[in-house]
């Protein structure tokens, strides 16, 4: 008899417990803010960096240049409905760089026979956060930077920045110098 009676006791205790834990799991998966990647093809997070410059001011046989402009992560942001205070990881996933498309022609697609190394940071100047290590280039028309594993939030959540490249040279008789780098970023925000 008592046997029975406990059974009939812990068989709805068990199930109020069973309960409890469900509605528990349920309004914490629902409570917590999702977080979002933002890269589509209609909107891709990639920045173009100009960088103009004259191989004679080598020192040591590097040249340091700031882009001409700034990144327009903001807006390509704001395209999705958030702002840059909404970004909760940034980083760069890839970086490609060339000669500058309004200096591109027939007789010279290639980036620089003279330009040996390429090192990237963003942000204008070289105390920013590396984004390419310095490494080698070839003298192709489009060259593909290692990237570093850089967190870049709170570069990116501070506002629009430039990026600062260091370039090794090998001969320095040029007068100009023009290179693009093409930088994909894997920004992901918070939605509340």
């Amino acid at each position: 008899m008592h046997t029975r009676l406990l059974r009939s006791l812990i068989a709805p205790a068990l199930t109020v417990a069973a309960l409890l834990l469900v509605f528990t799991a349920c309004d914490t998966a629902t409570t917590g803010d999702d977080t979002i990647t933002l890269n589509d093809p209609a909107n891709p997070t990639t920045v173009t960096y100009e960088f103009e410059y004259d191989p004679s001011t080598a020192v040591n046989g590097e040249i340091g240049v700031a882009s001409i402009g700034t990144d327009n992560l903001g807006s390509i942001i704001g395209t999705y409905g958030f702002s840059r205070d909404d970004v909760v990881s940034a980083r760069v996933t890839s970086i490609t760089i060339s000669r500058s498309a309004g200096t591109r022609s027939a007789s010279s697609s290639k980036l620089y026979d003279y330009v040996e190394d390429i090192k990237l940071h963003l942000g204008g100047s070289e105390s920013g956060p590396l984004i390419a290590p310095e490494q080698a280039v070839q003298s192709t028309l489009e060259t593909n930077l290692n990237t570093a594993d850089t967190d870049l939030t709170g570069t990116i959540q501070s506002g629009p920045a430039q990026a600062f490249m260091i370039i090794g040279v090998n001969n320095t008789s040029e007068t100009q110098g023009f290179i693009e780098a093409e930088v994909d970023f894997r920004i992901e925000v918070q939605s509340n």
